[in-house]
C-alpha cells in the first residue's frame, strides 16, 4: 500500500477474538483497511496481484534450486515444503479481487486512461528493448523499465496539458480587445474612507 500510495485509514496488528477464554482475548494478526472509494484502477490491481508475482516468482526461484543435483536433502525438502505453503496462500483473496471492479466504476474515464498508459509503456518499452537489441539479464529490469515508461507518460502528457491550457488562456485574451477586458476582475478595490459627519 505504501509503495503504491494506496489510501490507508487503518493498520491494525492485534485484533480481537470472540473466544471467553481471559488468555485470548486478543491475537495477532495484521490488517490493513483502505479507502476502497479513492482507490484508482492500478493501484488495485498491484495491491491484489502483486503478492501473487512474487510469490510465484519465489516458487520458481525454489524450483531451480531444487534442480540442482547437488542440493543437500535438507535444502531440499525446506525447500519444498515452502513451495507448498507458497503454492497455497498464492491467490488473491475474494475481498481484494473484489476492489478492482469498484476502482473501476469510481472514475471510469480515469480507469481507460490507466489502461493507455500501461499499454503504451509496455510497447514502447517492447519496441525501444528490440529495436536497439538490449539484453535485459533479468525480467524484474523489464518491469522497472515499464514503471518508469508509465511515469514519463503520465507526467508527460500532464505537463502537455497545462501547456495546452496555458495557450488556449493566452489566446482567449488576446482575442478580446482592451475595451473589452474586464479590469476589475484582476484588481482589488481601493479603500475609500467615509467622510465625518460635520457638527452641528
Amino acid at each position: 500500500c505504501l509503495l503504491t500510495n494506496a489510501p490507508i485509514s487503518k493498520v491494525s496488528l492485534v485484533r480481537r477474538t470472540k473466544i471467553k477464554d481471559p488468555n485470548q482475548r486478543f491475537v495477532y494478526g495484521g490488517a490493513i483497511k483502505v479507502e476502497e472509494s479513492n482507490f484508482t484502477l492500478l493501484q488495485a490491481l498491484l495491491i491484489c496481484f502483486a503478492p501473487l508475482y512474487f510469490s510465484f516468482w519465489l516458487f520458481f526461484f525454489l524450483l531451480e534450486q531444487i534442480s540442482n543435483p547437488d542440493i543437500s536433502a535438507l535444502f531440499f525438502f525446506v525447500y519444498l515444503f515452502l513451495m507448498i505453503s507458497i503454492s497455497l496462500a498464492a491467490a488473491p483473496s475474494f475481498p481484494d479481487l473484489a476492489v478492482i471492479p469498484k476502482a473501476f466504476q469510481n472514475d471510469v474515464d480515469h480507469s481507460f486512461y490507466q489502461i493507455l498508459l500501461i499499454i503504451l509503456s509496455i510497447g514502447s518499452v517492447w519496441f525501444a528493448v528490440n529495436l536497439n537489441e538490449i539484453f535485459i539479464f533479468h525480467e524484474i529490469f523489464m518491469y522497472i523499465l515499464i514503471m518508469i515508461a508509465y511515469n514519463c507518460l503520465k507526467y508527460g502528457f500532464r505537463g502537455l496539458g497545462y501547456v495546452f491550457n496555458w495557450i488556449k488562456s493566452m489566446r482567449r485574451i488576446a482575442s478580446h480587445r482592451p475595451s473589452e477586458i474586464n479590469i476589475r476582475q484582476f484588481t482589488r478595490r481601493r479603500y475609500k474612507p467615509a467622510k465625518p459627519k460635520k457638527l452641528r
